[in-house]
């Protein structure tokens, strides 16, 4: 029977060997480094790194282990990943930054463009879309490199086409930033409520607004691109007969007055929008991810995927179905959840509904906004 120093010994043959190796894993991960920042490739893929975690779990021959490997695993990453950081070029302080190609749905105006000012700021340049599909466009031909779209509105929920869109550019959310939304009547100086005959804006514009519009019934509703595209509409009509509902910043821009201020259904009114990069990777502190999945034909499958998040204490803030193409009553899932992405709980969840689900992908892993950072 071996003594404790005989299991000490072997212990100290073990970790020789493992200094030996550690060495020679970050000799080529700071080769990899380099090699991905000379070619302009993205520096850290974090499927890869569930990939090879699974793996180096699957080969254990005790499965009691498994944890702890994972665990291994993960601070293994870091500490390369901290390593392929150091070598990223450092600005230097006097040469000016140089912000991102920035994109968004609408024209100056927009909630939107205002979205991405809060964002961005006043000076950086921003380019403007008419639609969503042709921002998604804008990216992928490298036109622009982020773009800033609406996700979803606290009263009328999910924007349909950007969740649809988003899976099929396979883009990265990278941020969030959430937007107090005013809706107001804008019509040309001097107009009154009682000449109004039809009214402009976006279906959102429209869905929040639907209560003040009860009033009216003999106006007519007319769907356009954006709120402030509808603005900026009414004045180039310039007949006192027609108004937009649009936020404020289009009333002075575009030379119109409010008539009716703060008309949405809702006063706590709010619309999330994401920041969206071609290609990505989860943030350092990243502690809110988007996953889209799809689910089996099958009894419980549901369930199944969702317990995954409770046993592994994980908050699940957000559930959207979308359907498939070509597939009849067949849905993709998309979920948000809270906390820290790269904890092993986090990661063991993520594993498993890879494994569980017939379809899956991240969407992004980026920091979230607090209640407390909305505008007011």
């Amino acid at each position: 029977m071996e003594s404790l120093d005989d299991y000490r010994k072997r212990i100290d043959e073990i970790d020789q060997k493992l200094e030996a190796l550690f060495e020679e894993r970050l000799t080529i991960s700071e080769k990899i480094g380099r090699y991905k920042i000379e070619r302009q490739l993205e520096l850290f893929q974090s499927s890869r790194e569930i990939e090879v975690i699974k793996k180096a779990k699957n080969r254990l021959n005790n499965q009691a282990y498994k944890e702890e490997m994972e665990t291994f695993f993960i601070a293994l990453m870091e500490i390369s990943k901290t390593l392929q950081r150091k070598l990223l070029p450092t600005p230097k302080e006097e040469e000016p930054q140089t912000w991102a190609k920035v994109g968004y749905q609408g024209i100056p105006g927009s909630f939107s463009e205002e979205a991405a000012t809060l964002i961005y700021g006043n000076d950086v340049a921003k380019n403007h879309y008419d639609t969503f599909e042709a921002l998604f466009q804008a990216i992928a031909d490298g036109e622009i490199d982020e773009g800033v779209l609406p996700m979803e509105n606290s009263s009328t929920g999910a924007i349909a086409q950007v969740y649809d869109l988003l899976l099929q550019y396979g883009f990265y959310i990278t941020g969030e930033r959430t937007l107090r939304i005013q809706q107001n009547l804008l019509a040309l100086p001097g107009s009154r409520i009682e000449e109004i005959k039809a009214v402009y804006s976006h279906p959102q514009g429209f869905a929040q607004s639907s209560l003040f519009l009860q009033k009216y019934p003999q106006w007519h509703q007319i769907p356009y691109y954006n709120t402030a595209t509808a603005a900026k509409h009414i004045h180039d009509l310039g007949s006192r007969e027609k108004a937009a509902i649009a936020g404020s910043r289009a009333a002075s821009l575009y030379d119109l007055e409010i008539i009716a201020e703060n008309i949405q259904n809702n006063q706590d009114n709010y619309t999330r929008f994401i920041i969206i990069k071609k290609t990505s990777s989860p943030c350092e502190n990243a502690d809110k991810a988007s996953i889209v999945l799809s689910l089996e034909d099958e009894a419980g499958h549901l369930n199944q995927l969702l317990q995954v998040f409770a046993e592994n204490g994980i908050n699940l803030v957000k559930i959207e179905s979308r359907p498939m193409k070509n597939r009849p009553w067949k849905y993709f899932l998309y979920l948000d959840f809270e906390g820290e992405f790269f904890s092993a709980n986090a990661q063991k969840a993520l594993e498993e509904i890879k494994n569980k689900a017939g379809f899956f992908q991240l969407l992004g892993a980026y920091q979230g906004e607090k209640q407390e950072l909305f505008p007011v």
